[in-house]
């Protein structure tokens, strides 16, 4: 067994340094993943330059900054990103 030291997650954390011994990393690598895959996923990101994780609640709520090259707009090249996670808790409180 390896005996590996957890170390504290500071915010923010630029998402290239989250590695294994820190803190909540099993629940911040499949928020990080779904975060770049939604934003891939729109024709106007043309690639992810670099991203931020500036909190992480659990699975509930993960808040990320990313700075993307934008194929529509050379001004709007840095975008939040709320985790999916967190609108469906807060569709489902306001029901």
């Amino acid at each position: 067994m390896v005996n590996r030291e957890i170390k504290i997650m500071k915010y923010p954390i630029a998402i290239r340094n989250i590695k294994e011994n820190l803190e909540y990393y099993n629940e911040v690598i499949p928020l990080i993943e779904e975060s770049k895959s939604f934003l891939l996923n729109h024709k106007w990101c043309n690639k992810i330059i670099d991203g931020w994780l500036f909190k992480n609640l659990g699975h509930v709520l993960a808040v990320f900054l990313y700075e993307i090259e934008n194929n529509q707009s050379s001004d709007d090249k840095k975008l939040w990103d709320l985790q999916e996670t967190f609108r469906r808790c807060i569709w489902i409180l306001s029901v």
